[in-house]
């Protein structure tokens, strides 16, 4: 995007009039009829607000928001994706300003605002090709309410909420989503969590209808499916809000990026951060200290085997009784139908998708554990043969080395590394004090970033972790030397 100088004649060549770039691209949305364009014109929209949105005055802000409410009904699918988006985007930026740039306004920090873009992303979170989309925007604002129930920060009004919540939730088993998408998976646990605090809505029970929609749209089948819209660890969140779990799963997982020319640049773009930031703004990122790097043990970091060894496990209840008869049965069907689909040619994304699923159903049952709940060994048998099927599959020469890697990533929700890192990028603009470095340690004293042996002794993660690797029943040690 970039200014547009018109002139006129020769005699008035000095008078150049620059033309504002955004309003030129708010007038190509709102002329251009077909709906590839449009969309096109909305995708710049999108990343223009996500990096320079705080930069803009109030007067051009209530313009975008204008011309984007005008196709917030639009009947094109992907257009009203692009337009909800946009929204999250705005919500998110003017959720997180402190106040320091451009706008100091708070035009746009009101629930008269918001409250309407709120009714149109639930009422249409059931809508297939929309929901993901609008489900996100739900969360974006939800997540703000969150925060400041009662403050003026909230970007939409608690009890309307409330009553919207209870509308969409009460009929989600009967018409919801198409499909468990990440998106969707967070919206239903903020909706969860908001609810609970509710009386009136806690004594509705809405995680049954949440469960039952679950159970009923969460398909793993097919020999041609590609890689599942949500990670593992988005429907884990949504499993222990459902069971309300006091502890929590703590797992990372990468999403796997498309192969492109824009996906290269940004990762190279994000390698020298550091670098570019100190040579154009002469800024470097705040110095961690010790307290950052080891966080303090606490009743939620104690290991895993002493707290087993001192609560009694109790019997599941209801919904996890439910949840896991579900993963028995899909597993059962699953190990059935991979007998005669591996014979077929079938697709590393078949294969990624049916492991993401025995995963869950792994670490859900060992997060019950965890929380001192029976486990159902049924669901670590049958695991164990749909991974025996699987794992031979990486042999197979059909599968190139791209999409070997694409499986095998499946794997990295089960191993803990403490430095997620890209090769070759600078995340720290000052090394570390050390022997070598000619300043003394004892200058510095507690602010020097120290590796301490017990860090990952008290990390919630590798807890969670060895209660997975450390139960008799799960053959995992064995599948996975296989598939490596």
């Amino acid at each position: 995007m970039h200014s547009v100088a018109t002139t006129g004649s020769r005699s008035d060549s000095k008078r150049i009039k620059l033309e504002n770039p955004l309003m030129s691209l708010l007038h190509s949305i709102q002329t251009k009829d077909a709906p590839h364009v449009r969309s096109y014109h909305l995708q710049t929209l999108l990343f223009f607000i996500d990096r320079h949105w705080g930069m803009v005055h109030d007067s051009l802000k209530m313009d975008v928001m204008n011309v984007l409410l005008q196709f917030v009904s639009y009947e094109d699918a992907s257009i009203q994706s692009w337009i909800f988006l946009s929204f999250a985007a705005i919500a998110y930026v003017e959720r997180w300003d402190d106040g320091k740039g451009p706008s100091k306004g708070a035009l746009l920090k009101n629930t008269s605002t918001w409250d309407p873009i709120w009714t149109h992303s639930i009422r249409r979170a059931n809508i297939p090709g929309i929901c993901r989309a609008a489900c996100h925007t739900g969360y974006t604002l939800l997540v703000s309410l969150q925060s400041y129930p009662s403050a003026s920060h909230a970007l939409i009004s608690y009890q309307r909420v409330l009553v919207e919540i209870e509308s969409w939730m009460k009929d989600l088993d009967v018409q919801g989503p198409s499909s468990p998408f990440d998106s969707i998976c967070n919206f239903c646990t903020q909706c969860l969590r908001i609810a609970s605090q509710d009386v009136r809505l806690y004594r509705m029970h809405l995680e049954d209808k949440v469960l039952s929609w679950l159970i009923d749209n969460w398909k793993i089948a097919g020999s041609r499916e590609k890689i599942a819209s949500h990670a593992v660890t988005d429907i884990l969140k949504l499993l222990e809000t459902l069971c309300g779990l006091p502890k929590k799963a703590v797992l990372t997982e990468r999403i796997v990026l498309p192969q492109s020319e824009i996906v290269r640049s940004v990762m190279e773009e994000k390698k020298v951060d550091v670098i570019r930031d100190y040579l154009l703004h002469a800024t470097l990122p705040p110095f961690r200290k010790d307290t950052d790097a080891t966080p303090e043990p606490t009743q939620s970091t104690t290991p895993a085997v002493t707290t087993q060894e001192k609560i009694q496990a109790i019997a599941p209840r209801g919904r996890e009784r439910k949840i896991s008869a579900f993963f028995v049965r899909t597993l059962e069907s699953l190990s059935s139908d991979w007998s005669f689909l591996q014979e077929q040619n079938p697709t590393c994304e078949a294969v990624r998708r049916s492991m993401d699923f025995t995963f869950a159903a792994v670490l859900f049952e060992s997060l019950l554990a965890f929380n001192g709940t029976t486990m159902n060994k049924q669901i670590f048998v049958e695991a164990g043969k749909v991974m025996a099927i699987l794992a031979p599959l990486l042999d197979d020469r059909r599968l190139v080395m791209t999409e070997k890697a694409i499986v095998v990533q499946a794997l990295e929700i089960l191993v803990f590394d403490p430095n997620p890192s890209v090769d070759n990028a600078f995340h720290e603009a000052l090394v570390q004090p050390t022997a070598y470095s000619g300043i003394k340690g004892q200058l510095l004293g507690k602010s020097t970033n120290k590796l301490r042996s017990d860090q990952h002794t008290n990390n919630p993660q590798v807890h969670f972790l060895r209660q997975v690797w450390q139960n008799p029943d799960v053959s995992l040690p064995y599948i996975i030397i296989e598939v490596v």
